[in-house]
Formats: structure tokens, sequence, C-alpha cells
């Protein structure tokens, strides 16, 4: 193109014109992150940077720019009235313009907090293509030791086996919101307060929950399920830049485990391969505890309440008798629990003959409810039913009135007497949701008492009985 007007006169190349210079469509929006920054002039700490000392940091965007003169050629010297800043001026970005003295033009904007901000770039006080244009300053890497946990979660309390969620804000070193990549992974584990007492690193060496985490906005949303009833620590840690490269060490040999267990010569190959996949996958598990790093304020008080009761989980172990009295479970072969081998023995009357239970006894039977966790359950509601299976169908079943109740270790209990009025064989139903718990259904075998209403001392029943098939041989 020819450089002059339509008079042919040539136009000064030194003089960049608004008209025809423009901001490239390709960097909008403007684009900035976190280094350290040196105004111009500034020559004490343009030194101590390039001497290593830190300067301060600050969220700069920067973008050369080439003059264009009023035909719409390149500028190729400088000179010209190129000036730029941010529309707002109170809202705290600085900027300033280099020329580089070849008709292109150095310009940075920046400040010490990251956000969006319309920022003008102008020649000879007017405007260029494209400007005023949106800049975007964005943070650097997070720095965890600035992560804020939202404890609102934490004070509400969680229920084990049902999904909790705490809000993670993440912020550089100097206070900006500042979201963790893609390769960032954060834990939490869930620990009784004694077992800290004991070791004060015992959340180092747990096992963590699994989670999962969704970047919302500026925050990170981790999920998770708790296991444990009452009250716990919970603790909330990532990985340091040592420990992530492990985990990314520790997933390729993972795959590579695998690739070599698909791979044609199976696990023949996998065996006798000197540096094999497996070799690399235990390796790579022995992780050291210094990889984890805890955040701000962990860890955090959290109260868990026990999930729904489950049938799977809850159990009655056997039958108490009051044994002179104090309750004692009662260990005889008239006491058959659903699932022993002695369940599969069917018993006549006659083959019990040692039964420690009588009629006219009162027994105690404690089934402990838990849910899926095996975290135990107070139970208050009626979709638990103990019944004693009656001897002319289901309308003569007698139903058991149960009561909660807490032992000495501190388990919760559900409570219910029974007195045996008659000789034989008893089966205890204990169901959950209509559906039986572990143990049941029990059986146990009450002997007749003593004519005269009294119980059987231990020994007398097998003496009278004796006693009484000797006089009728006798008698006979």
């Amino acid at each position: 193109m020819p450089r002059g007007d339509t008079q042919g006169r040539p136009f000064d190349s030194r003089s960049g014109d608004p008209l025809t210079t423009c901001i490239p469509e390709a960097n909008l929006p403007l684009r900035g992150a976190l280094e350290v920054a040196v105004q111009a002039g500034d020559e004490s700490k343009r030194d101590a940077a390039t001497e290593g000392t830190k300067a301060e940091p600050r969220c700069v965007c920067t973008l050369q720019i080439q003059a264009c003169d009023r035909a719409g050629n390149f500028c190729e010297t400088g000179g010209a009235a190129v000036t730029c800043g941010c529309v707002d001026p109170e809202c705290g970005v600085s900027s300033k313009v280099t020329d580089l003295h070849n008709g292109t033009y150095l310009l940075e904007w920046w400040s010490l907090n990251s956000g969006t901000y319309e920022v003008f770039i102008k020649v000879d006080g007017l405007h260029v293509v494209n400007s005023p244009a949106t800049m975007q300053l964005t943070s650097g890497k997070p720095d965890f030791s600035k992560t804020r946990v939202s404890a609102k979660m934490l004070k509400e309390g969680s229920v084990a086996g049902q999904v909790s969620k705490v809000r993670l804000t993440c912020n550089d070193f100097l206070g900006n919101p500042a979201l963790p990549g893609p390769a960032t992974k954060f834990f939490c584990v869930m620990l009784p307060a004694k077992s800290l007492e004991d070791d004060p690193d015992a959340w180092k060496k747990a096992e963590p929950l699994p989670c999962s985490q969704e970047n919302i906005g500026h925050e990170v949303e981790l999920s998770f399920i708790p296991r444990v009833a009452g009250d716990t620590k919970l603790h909330f840690w990532t990985l340091s830049e040592e420990g992530q490269r492990r985990s990314e060490r520790r997933s390729a040999y993972n795959m590579a485990a695998e690739s070599s267990n698909s791979s044609p010569l199976g696990a023949r190959a996998s065996t006798f391969a000197p540096n094999n996949a497996r070799q690399m996958q235990r390796a790579a598990s022995r992780r050291t505890d210094n990889d984890r790093v805890g955040l701000p304020g962990s860890p955090f008080d959290l109260h868990t309440k026990p999930g729904p009761p489950s049938h799977i989980c809850s159990a009655i172990t056997g039958i108490l008798q009051n044994v002179h009295g104090s309750w004692e479970e009662v260990k005889d072969n008239s006491v058959i629990r659903s699932g022993s081998a002695q369940s599969a023995i069917l018993k006549s009357d006659d083959e019990i003959v040692d039964s420690s239970l009588q009629v006219g006894d009162t027994i105690r039977v404690q089934p402990v409810i838990r849910d899926e966790f095996s975290n135990n359950v107070g139970m208050t509601e009626g979709n638990l039913v103990m019944a004693v299976k009656g001897q002319a169908g289901a309308e003569s079943d007698e139903t058991l009135h149960w009561m909660p109740m807490t032992d000495r270790r501190g388990v919760l209990l559900c409570d219910a007497k029974y007195e045996i009025r008659r000789r034989g064989r008893h089966v205890l139903n204990v169901t959950l949701n209509a559906k039986h718990i572990l143990g049941s259904p029990i059986e146990f075998f009450a002997i007749p008492c003593r004519p005269d209403g009294r119980r059987w001392e231990p020994g007398e029943k097998e003496k009278a009985d004796k006693e009484a098939k000797l006089a009728e041989k006798t008698q006979a």
C-alpha cells in the first residue's frame, strides 16, 4: 500500500492514529495473572527483582500493541501519544506505557486485587479500536495456608450415610480468590477425639473418606459421606507439591498394572518382569505422612447422628436369666440362636433335660440396633417388634413391650422381659421393619417347675427323674 494521502503527500510514520490502531480481537478479553511487577522508573525494585530479591507481587496484564498511521500502515518509529488506564480511576488499577521505539508499545496494568475491570487505550486522547475493553486479572497458585473452610455445615451436624458438603474458599498469598487446578485434590477423615489425644498425627495415617469436589464460583465444594456417629474430629487436607507428583506417579503405575494384566502374557509377564507394574504399584503405595498438608482450622468438631436402623447390622446375641439377683446369659443347649450350628438340629422336649429355663422364670432379651455402618441407633419408633410365637397361630403370638436403655459400656439397647408360662419349645422373633435381625428367630426350651411351684435347683430335676423311673421299675 502506498504511503501517503489522496494527494500523494507522505504521512509521518511516527504518528499513530486511533482510528486505525486497534486492540487485536485475539487478545480479547485481556487477561493477566499474578507475578512480580516493577514500576517504571523504580530502579531499586528493578535491580532487586533482577538479583532475586522479592519485589512487590501483583496481578499483571501486559499487551504489546502496534501503532498504525492514518492510512493503516504500521508505524516504524515511536513517539506517538499512547496512554492506557482503567475506566474507573478508583478501582486500584495502575498502568504504564513503554515506547519500544519501533512503532510498538508495551502496555501494562496491575493491581493487588484480582477481578474484572474495564480498561482503555488511547492515542492522542482518543480511544483506539476495541477500546474500552474487558480485562480479567486472576491470581496465582492457591496458598493453602489461607484457605477458609465454611463451618455452617459443621454447626448443623451430619447424618451417617447421608452426603455432607463443605465449602472451601481458596486464596492466593495476597488474599485474592484462587481456584486450584485439576491436579489439586482435597481429602477428609473423621476420627474420635481420643485417638488424636493418643497420637496427634493419627489423621496423617488414617484412610481418607471417599469424597468428590466441584468448583462453584470462587469456591470448592467438597462432598463426603460420614460413617462414624457421635462427636468426632474432622480433618481436611491437601497434598504438597511433592505429594501431588507422587499421586500422579501412582496413577500411572496403576494404569501400567492394569495394562500388564491385560497383556497377552497375562499374569506370567507381570510376575517375571524385573521391573513389573505390580512392584511399582507397591513402591508407590509407600507414601510419607508429610505429604498431607492440613487446612487452617483443622480439625473441626463435628457431631454426626446415626443413620436409619439396618436389620442386617442389628443383632440379638442370646437370652438373659436372673441368677441370684444378677442377669446372666443362658449358655446351655436350651437356647438356639438362628444361624448357629445347633439351629439345624430339632430337639424334642424329652431331649432337653438339663435346661436352666423353667416354667415361671422371667427372661430378658436385649437386641442391639445399628445402622449400616454399625453405629448404635436409639430406637423410639414402633418399627422394632419382639414377639413370642404362640401355639394357636399368629393370633396367639405374644408381643413384648420393650424400653430403650444404655448398658455400662454406653451401648444403646432395647430391653424386654418375658415370663415363661408353659413348658417346651418357644420361638422368639425380633424383626426390624418386618425383617429378621441377625440372630433372629431365637429358640429356647423350658422344663416344668417343681410340683409345688418352686424352681428346680441344679441337679434336682435329674435326680427326681431317676428316682421316678426307678420307682416305676420297682412297681412293675
